[in-house]
């Protein structure tokens, strides 16, 4: 369009954004379903280490099941990466055992 139809079509100040309140909804029931070991994680994606790498990894897995609450299914869901990830998350998991999270 021509720029003066362009400013004709402009959305007014006062506008409601339909889509909000279903993102502010699904954002709240995606931090809900958390476990506490992803949320653990998230402090770890600084180290520079294979904890810091897989915490790296999960994070930014946007398909990643972070409701998962036991190593097992952990590795289930990440051992075909191979055993180098599995030696991670064992190591990962040990650390977060004996951290605040679990009690």
């Amino acid at each position: 369009l021509p720029p003066e139809q362009k400013a004709a079509r402009s959305r007014p100040n006062n506008a409601s954004n339909i889509l909000a309140l279903r993102a502010v909804r699904e954002r709240d029931e995606h931090e809900a379903s958390r476990s506490p070991f992803h949320l653990w994680l998230e402090g770890q994606r600084e180290r520079n280490d294979n904890i810091g790498d897989l915490a790296t990894d999960i994070l930014g897995d946007k398909s990643f099941p972070v409701a998962l609450t036991t190593r097992r299914e952990l590795e289930e869901y990440l051992s075909w990466h191979g055993s180098h990830i599995v030696k991670a998350i064992r190591d990962a998991w040990r650390e977060f055992s004996a951290s605040k999270f679990t009690g």
